[in-house]
């Protein structure tokens, strides 16, 4: 075999190592950046897929023209958000609804598009993907066809993860680390 050939080799299998080795490490990047979101679109489509959807939410989702809550506006969330809390004792699964009422309008003031639900699932996912996992969750106890079909624990568990995409969006230090390009 000749040097040039055993250089050409080299220089290939040294190519085709660093090409796994950048694959890998992005995916491991989108599976520590996103969570659980990650594992549930490569359960739902295989990696290459979950990795292309993800870079399309974030070339999407830089596109968008975020805002904070005005602070009068977050204290009246906030005030709205406790009064849910309360009623949960006496009637639960309106609690939720009433909390994914508030969730919706914190979403749509701060600029995530409102028209499409996947699509605010998708955009949302970019800033808040561990939260909305649960988020999901929750929505899904309160859809149609699902009236008086929760127990109550699993309200709870609703309310509780309402809770948190709530705080996370109202949250202005939150807000102010993220990246809009």
């Amino acid at each position: 075999m000749s040097p040039t050939l055993i250089l050409v080799l080299v220089l290939v299998a040294v190519a085709a190592i660093g090409l796994v080795v950048w694959y890998l490490a992005r995916q491991n990047n989108m599976k520590r950046r996103y969570g659980p979101e990650y594992e549930r679109l490569v359960a739902g489509f295989g990696r290459k897929a979950a990795d292309r959807e993800l870079r399309d939410r974030e070339r999407r989702h830089a596109e968008l023209d975020l805002r904070e809550v005005p602070e009068d506006r977050r204290t009246d969330y906030i005030n709205r958000w406790r009064q849910v809390e309360t009623s949960f004792v006496d009637a639960p699964e309106a609690a939720v609804r009433k909390g994914e009422e508030i969730i919706n309008r914190v979403i749509a003031e701060i600029g995530y598009p409102m028209n499409d639900e996947d699509e605010t699932l998708a955009q949302l996912s970019v800033d808040h993907p561990r939260t909305l996992s649960g988020f999901r969750d929750a929505r899904a106890l309160t859809r149609p066809g699902r009236h008086g079909m929760a127990s109550t624990e699993e309200l709870r568990q609703a309310l509780v993860q309402q809770r948190a995409l709530v705080a996370e969006l109202l949250d202005s230090k939150a807000e102010a680390g993220r990246t809009h390009a």
